[in-house]
């Protein structure tokens, strides 16, 4: 139960200290006194947008505080386990703006994200205001009440559905991402079979291009080269001279074998000779071989010249050398290797798209038809709270069509209206006027609120635009909610006044040059004042107090 509210340096509010009961709490004053500012107070204890607009004109720090009282239902237990917060049989709440655009949250003086504070905060209250009656106009609010009246167990197929729904969304997105993928992969595909094709065509060898050079730099200076050998050998045979090396070594060798017959110690020198002899012999055939295998040959020296061209044209594109453009063409092959699964893969992906849509689909049949079921018992609750509520004719009806597939199904809900008889059912948004509107939201509250278990309903001038046998109806719907919740109502009508377990006085006056904000709990004779000034204004009679006392009477007695 919500017990107390204090607020300090809130707009004109200076500092009020507010306490609530159980049953009906009814705030009322004349307008611009400040009622609204209260609920700006609780407001900002559910976590709702601070700003520094709140704070009192020349002060530095608006304190909004709320004391609640347990048992705490089971969600409230949860959080505040989850957020390791010890609680006894009180909670207090309290919310902090500072000049300087700061926010402090506290439960029981610890410090705590805005989060937990929203989610603590509307498991205590649920603030029904003027505007709120808009939101029953939007389709998707429409169908969120539906859904929260089915329950827990219906929330959780609504869960599943939702489930079910991103994971076709996200194998959608997977398989049009690799089909994106695919078309750039065609352009790329091609791309890596050119360049294998032209470096395979290449017939690159590692070295090629080296020994190309030297062929080249030979077949460029062929004559140079024959003319140079053939000195060479020239000169180991003889040439135009006397006589060649070759035998003056082989005389020398003769010589020295037979000086060996009688000085053994010459074989040595016998023995470098005779190297010298044999390897000069086979250098001379060499360089005579060499020398018969160069020859001009200016068609094989053009052949070579466009291998180099070609070559090194190849080595330009793709990496600088023979051996990175090799590479080059390897990692093609496994880049093309992998994506040669890319079918398989997209097959994959499609098989996965069409299995979770079928399962979405079949998941959101199942929810719709636990829709049409709960759409009939919340038509005939509503239909039975609007009879209570002085519309006896009227019936509500909750449509149920085909939609577009959403995370919430494929449903769309709209909730018809049928005032009067005869009159056939119209979408609510286009028929009902503003007090029927006030009346049918007031109708799903009561009904939700039971099923939510909130401990505090707050009903910000739910009675506005309503007047003589609809405003009896609602101030007495009042009455009824606040026997299992507790309620508190800002209002500007005498009845909903009277049928007041608690009714708090909210007045303003200057002091000091400064306007404030008071609050006051009204008891006897203050009470009926103010219930016979609602009714009359200024001009308050003894009739009128009277009127106001039996009023009050016979709220008293439909508690009774």
């Amino acid at each position: 139960m919500f017990t107390e509210l204090y607020v300090e340096n809130l707009a004109l509010i200076e500092s009020a200290s507010l306490s609530w009961q159980n049953g009906l709490n009814v705030l009322t004053g004349e307008t611009g006194a400040g009622k609204s500012m209260v609920i700006d107070a609780v407001s900002l204890l559910l976590g709702g947008r601070a700003s520094q607009d709140y704070i009192r004109s020349g002060a530095e720090i608006c304190l909004v505080q709320g004391s609640f009282t347990g048992p705490w239902e089971k969600a409230v237990m949860e959080i505040l386990n989850k957020t390791g917060l010890q609680v006894g049989d009180e909670l207090i709440l309290t919310r902090e703006l500072q000049k300087n655009g700061k926010s402090t949250c506290r439960i029981n003086l610890r410090a705590v994200p805005l989060s937990v504070f929203r989610e603590i905060g509307r498991r205590l209250i649920n603030i029904h205001g003027q505007m709120e009656h808009m939101s029953l106009l939007d389709p998707l609010n429409q169908l969120n009440l539906l859904d929260s009246y089915g329950g827990s167990e219906h929330l959780a197929l609504v869960n599943k559905v939702s489930t079910v729904y991103s994971k076709w969304q996200n194998a959608k997105k997977a398989l049009a991402e690799l089909e994106n993928k695919l078309n750039d992969m065609a352009v790329r595909y091609d791309f890596l079979n050119f360049q294998i094709q032209e470096i395979d065509n290449a017939a690159l060898r590692v070295g090629e291009d080296d020994e190309l050079f030297v062929e080249r730099n030979r077949l460029r200076h062929a004559q140079e080269i024959v003319e140079n050998t053939a000195l060479a050998w020239s000169c180991l045979n003889g040439g135009n001279k006397a006589g060649a090396p070759a035998d003056s070594l082989a005389e020398a060798m003769n010589a020295l074998r037979n000086l060996a017959k009688y000085d053994a110690s010459v074989e040595t020198i016998l023995g470098k000779i005779s190297d010298v002899y044999y390897n000069l012999e086979d250098v001379t055939a060499e360089l005579r071989n060499y020398k018969d295998n160069i020859t001009e040959d200016p068609a094989r020296l053009e052949d070579v010249e466009k291998r180099l061209y070609e070559i090194k044209d190849i080595c330009r594109k793709y990496g600088g050398s023979i051996e990175n453009a090799l590479t080059l063409a390897e990692k093609n092959q496994e880049e093309l290797a992998q994506w040669s699964d890319q079918d398989a893969f997209k097959e994959k992906l499609t098989a996965e798209a069409v299995k979770t849509e079928a399962s979405f689909r079949e998941q959101a049949d199942i929810l719709s038809a636990a829709r049409q079921k709960i759409a009939l018992k919340l038509s005939e609750a509503i239909t039975g709270e609007l009879h209570e509520l002085q519309m006896k004719n009227s019936i509500f009806g909750v449509d149920i069509n085909p939609a577009s597939a959403s995370h919430l199904g494929n449903d769309e809900v709209v909730f018809m209206f049928n005032p009067n008889p005869g009159e056939g059912f119209k979408p609510v948004a286009k028929i009902a006027s503003g007090g029927e509107m006030a009346r049918i939201m007031l109708a799903i509250k009561v009904i939700l609120a039971r099923l939510d278990n909130i401990p505090t309903l707050i009903f910000d001038e739910i009675d506005s635009g309503l007047g003589g046998i609809a405003l009896g109806s609602v101030a007495q719907k009042l009455a009824q909610i606040a026997k299992y919740s507790q309620a508190v109502c800002v209002s500007h009508a005498p009845i909903v006044a009277a049928y007041a377990d608690n009714h708090l006085l909210v007045s303003k006056e200057v002091i000091k040059g400064r306007t404030i904000t008071k609050v006051q709990a009204l008891k006897g004779e203050e009470r009926i004042n103010e219930v016979a000034r609602m009714l009359a204004g200024a001009s308050v009679s003894q009739t009128t107090k009277a009127q106001a006392q039996e009023m009050i009477n016979a709220g008293i007695g439909l508690k009774l």
